[in-house]
């Protein structure tokens, strides 16, 4: 009951905000006809507190338009077949809908980090157990609540209240997942199966995903631009410019031509707008232990799109694009084994030495991760600069194609390139990535976005697909050797020697960092720069086992 939102539809059905505010006077209690608006700020119903003049009382205890479904209905069939009158053919297949959580650090901390009217633990200096919270001391609200910081813009003195307003979205829903899968299983030999199989699955409503960033996505939802600054007389619905008589578009204005007066252009808010599809084919080659030897090789040949934040040059100028799943590798090999190896019929002590030797091991074939090259350059126009590196395109110099974004030669060879500094030129050589592809023209962003008859206009986005280069692939071997020495009928000693990265081969992380204002002129061209490594250089261990 104690936290708050801001409804943007609810903001802009009322007037547009004023041209400034009496500070240190509540809100309703003076401020009255001062430019001060409240409108679409919004509290539960189950908040105790007195509330200024413009702040809305939900009519449930949530701070969203919509409520937890409770008729949330998740079925899940599956079935197993034997269309032969032999055993080792079947069939199986299965279908299912999944509801998900969403993340409770995102649903609750987001609208208490720095939301008007909200208990702060985490921030306020002030904050105790017993005192959880302080009211904003601009603008107290009644005795008995929380402040508000009321909304305000003022074209004349180029200023306005700029809350940095990160939402919950008013129409929150539930994640859904369609998932299905149908697979053959053949025992073609005894103890030999193959295992052919598709799997599928649909996601919608979901939480859009921070792949953007760094490379390094694990699925975790990030907030996206919501205020967004819009065009003027380019039949964009600029809402608030004809209030404020803004005629041009340029970077310095972005913050009076935002939807929501008064919110910064780069407050962001949690969205479960996002949709994905993933499609795989995996077959199963498995031998069950018999003559000593075990053994399963897995491949995936798979597919993944979601759907991510994009910036657009055009309304509403922040987009859903498609995109390749940033975890999903396309081709993806996984074999084990198990062998006891064989050894001739000694006596003595020879037996005990060359007898119950066994080898196993792991080998991870796979291709690299998709990467995305970003301008954080771009979307000066808009008032998104800041969160450009999340959402801004690159866009590719005249003359070059997709192709030519990757550098060549083996993968050992570009990384150690990008990590040679060149003294000449002050910057690091090419690595991965090349950066003449986006910097040989001088970074080619449209920097003309907006303009009117030739006046104004600023940095726009690219126009280069998320996603579509892949980062380093992975070739690594894991194996052991062992020995069991048999000392009682309950008592067994066991030796291993165990080699992680057997043949020591370098396999490198992805790209930390792709934007292409990283290798502009000026910068040292970290741009396609790889740092790290996936898998460690070789380890070998030894263990001593006693079982008894």
């Amino acid at each position: 009951g104690v936290s708050s939102t801001y409804w943007p539809s609810m903001a802009l059905a009322s007037p547009v905000p004023g041209t400034g505010c009496v500070l240190n006077v509540p809100a309703g209690a003076g401020s009255t006809g001062t430019g001060c608006s409240l409108a679409g700020f919004v509290v539960p119903n189950n908040y105790t507190g007195n509330l200024p003049a413009g702040v809305t009382r939900n009519t449930t205890p949530y701070i969203t338009q919509t409520t937890p479904p409770w008729h949330n209905f998740a079925p899940r069939l599956g079935f197993a077949w034997q269309p032969l009158s032999s055993n080792r053919f079947v069939v199986r297949g299965g279908a299912g809908i999944f509801y998900e959580l969403i993340n409770g650090i995102q649903g609750a901390y987001m609208p208490m980090r720095v939301m008007p009217g909200a208990v702060n633990v985490q921030k306020s200096p002030l904050a105790s157990w017993t005192v959880p919270g302080v009211a904003p001391a601009s603008v107290p609200g009644p005795v008995g609540g929380f402040g508000f910081t009321p909304l305000w813009g003022n074209p004349a003195t180029n200023q306005t209240s700029n809350i940095q307003q990160n939402l919950v979205p008013q129409n929150l829903t539930t994640p859904l997942t369609y998932e299905w899968n149908t697979n053959v299983q053949y025992e073609f030999l005894p103890s030999w199966v193959l295992e052919v199989g598709y799997v599928g699955s649909h996601g919608i409503h979901q939480a859009s995903p921070g792949a953007v960033q760094n490379n390094t996505a694990d699925g975790s939802p990030i907030q996206i631009p919501y205020n967004a600054a819009q065009l003027v007389g380019t039949g964009a619905p600029c809402v608030s410019c004809g209030a404020n008589g803004v005629t041009v578009n340029t970077p310095a204005n972005t913050f009076l031509r935002v939807p929501a007066l008064g919110i910064l252009s780069n407050a962001t808010q949690l969205e479960t707008i996002s949709n994905y599809k993933f499609n795989s084919l995996q077959v199963t080659l498995r031998k069950q232990l018999s003559k000593g030897l075990q053994l399963q090789a897995a491949y995936s040949w798979s597919r993944g799109f979601e759907q991510v934040p994009a910036g657009s040059n055009t309304y509403p100028y922040v987009i859903q694009d498609y995109a390749p799943e940033y975890f999903v590798r396309p081709q993806r090999l996984i074999l084990n084994y198990v062998w006891n190896l064989p050894a001739p019929r000694m006596n003595g002590i020879v037996r005990r030495l060359i007898d119950d030797w066994s080898w196993s091991g792991v080998v991870t074939i796979q291709n690299g991760q998709p990467i995305d090259i970003v301008d954080s350059g771009g979307g000066g126009i808009f008032g998104l600069k800041p969160q450009a590196g999340n959402i801004g395109k690159a866009q590719l110099c005249p003359g070059f194609s997709s192709s030519q974004i990757l550098t060549s030669g083996s993968t050992t060879q570009r990384v150690a390139n990008g990590l040679i500094f060149n003294p000449t030129t002050g910057t690091f050589n090419d690595g991965w990535l090349n950066s003449s592809a986006f910097t040989s023209c001088g970074d080619a962003l449209p920097t003309n976005i907006g303009a009117i008859n030739g006046v104004g206009g600023g940095p726009g986005f690219g126009n280069l697909a998320f996603g579509n280069v892949l980062g380093p692939g992975q070739s690594n071997w894991d194996m052991a050797l062992s020995k069991q020495i048999k000392i009682h009928e309950t008592q067994n000693l066991q030796f291993r020697a165990e080699f992680y990265n057997t043949f020591n081969h370098p396999q490198f992380s992805n790209i930390p960092g792709s934007d292409v204002q990283s290798s502009v002129a000026g910068q040292k061209n970290t741009m396609g720069q790889i740092t790290t490594t996936s898998v460690s250089p070789r380890v070998i261990q030894f263990a001593l086992k006693f079982l008894f």
